[in-house]
């Protein structure tokens, strides 16, 4: 009887253990975004592990920390407005459903995107982020828009000319001046 009373006093704290660790992996991809938002760069190596691999499909890139808060000082230029929609455990890690809006999206796509992502967590440290689909993005429109903005560019202000590959604080303010420029000279 004795055994049998700890086996269900050790089952019930693995339980509550199990629980405690989905809630703080959900916590930290909610950290995550609330640091995006805020364009908090600085808070974000402190939920990642030592290294974070980020893609979709085919398409994967490894981030050091270092490497990868670079990367959020060029999107946190933009001020995007990331809004879970949804947000779940499952056997993987934790699954969630996002929107993102910013000047330069709202440009490309002409409305928010949202997808749905999948993070990988160790001791609840981000590993790994993957794109797992786009819910709202229309890739015709994106990529219509991408070649105008690039064409007005190149004949109208050539000192921009690459903002649209310079993935630097420097290469997010040209594209923020890129889309102001071709919204007073180019659009029709």
């Amino acid at each position: 009887m004795r055994v049998l009373m700890l086996l269900i006093i050790g089952l019930f704290f693995q339980a509550c253990q199990n629980a405690e660790d989905n809630t703080s992996d959900i916590l930290t991809v909610e950290k995550y975004y609330a640091a995006l938002n805020a364009q908090n760069v600085e808070a974000v190596p402190n939920l990642l592990s030592d290294s974070l691999s980020v893609g979709e499909g085919d398409y994967w890139s490894t981030y050091s920390k270092a490497d990868y808060s670079n990367w959020l000082k060029w999107d946190a230029q933009f001020k995007p407005i990331y809004q879970i929609l949804k947000i779940n455990r499952n056997e993987q890690g934790v699954e969630v459903t996002v929107s993102k809006s910013c000047p330069r999206i709202l440009f490309l796509n002409e409305a928010p995107v949202v997808s749905k992502e999948q993070f990988l967590l160790k001791n609840h440290k981000i590993y790994k982020l993957e794109l797992i689909e786009y819910l709202e993005y229309d890739d015709n429109k994106w990529n219509a828009n991408k070649e105008k903005i690039v064409q007005c560019i190149a004949e109208h202000q050539p000192a921009l000319n690459g903002f649209i590959h310079d993935q630097t604080e420097q290469g997010a303010l040209n594209y923020l001046s890129a889309i102001e420029f071709y919204q007073e000279k180019c659009a029709r």
